[in-house]
């Protein structure tokens, strides 16, 4: 894909995958202990490997209804153009140090979000899957269905087949999916089934990759070993990744896609 070679790719692939804070504990890698809606990963061992699931179904669930609970919020300030979409993530979020300036370089990759995207993440990365082929089918396959109903069927179907972070990696995009079909069906039911399509499909790719990045890091702190705290192995969070939890980076990336 030419984006892996563009200027843009560096920021996407440590901004977006990196949207969640990290911080360190003796027991594995977690997010803002002072939140407590915030998405935990917390393992007493310091060894992980691909076949472990690192997070529960609650805990996927809730990625996805995080990331509805954003795009209400943005949705809030009836934005009609991207202009206006970029106001209101400043004024949601810019406490936090988000200014328009790095919204506008993120809301330029929003149409490089999509199915095509995430697999060329997967095939870059295969080594860290059990079976990144089986992976890849099965969320080619869920990306053609249109409806909750089909979703939560090739679900069910797929839990049967998939380990460890594919499973987890397939869960988050799947759980964002329905949560997405619903609310742009909601939003616009005048819009057509493809337009709708887009939109849930840069947030589940903005999720899964966002997980699958902090999925990366957790291993990179178990290689080390947690009693070093992993100094050096996880790169410098940068202003981008203590702004956002999955939800609202995913919620983000849609929006600018139906802006696009």
């Amino acid at each position: 894909m030419k984006f892996f070679r563009s200027n843009l790719a560096a920021f996407f692939l440590s901004a977006l995958m990196l949207f969640t804070a990290c911080t360190e504990n003796t027991d594995g890698l977690v997010n803002d202990s002072n939140d407590p809606q915030t998405l935990v990963i917390n393992k007493s061992k310091a060894e992980w490997n691909k076949y472990d699931r690192l997070l529960t179904d609650e805990q996927i669930e809730q990625i996805a209804i995080e990331h509805n609970e954003e795009l209400e919020k943005l949705y809030s300030f009836n934005p009609r153009n991207f202009e206006e979409v970029t106001d209101a993530a400043v004024e949601l979020y810019g406490s936090k140090k988000l200014d328009a300036d790095l919204l506008n370089e993120y809301g330029e990759v929003a149409n490089e979000l999509n199915m095509e995207l995430l697999l060329a993440v997967i095939d870059n990365t295969k080594e860290d899957f059990v079976d990144y082929e089986l992976l890849k089918t099965k969320l080619t396959e869920m990306n053609s269905i249109l409806d909750v109903e089909g979703l939560q069927e090739h679900e069910a179907a797929t839990r049967r087949v998939l380990k460890g972070i594919d499973l987890d990696t397939y869960l988050v995009t799947s759980e964002v999916f329905q949560k997405s079909t619903q609310f742009w069906g909601d939003r616009y039911p005048e819009a057509t089934m493809r337009e709708r399509g887009g939109w849930r499909e840069a947030d589940g790719i903005s999720a899964s990759i966002g997980f699958f990045t902090m999925a990366a890091a957790f291993a990179a702190i178990s290689a080390v070993g947690i009693a070093t705290g992993g100094t050096g192995v996880i790169p410098t969070v940068t202003i981008v990744a203590g702004l956002l939890r999955i939800g609202a980076s995913a919620a983000l990336a849609s929006i600018y896609a139906a802006f696009s």
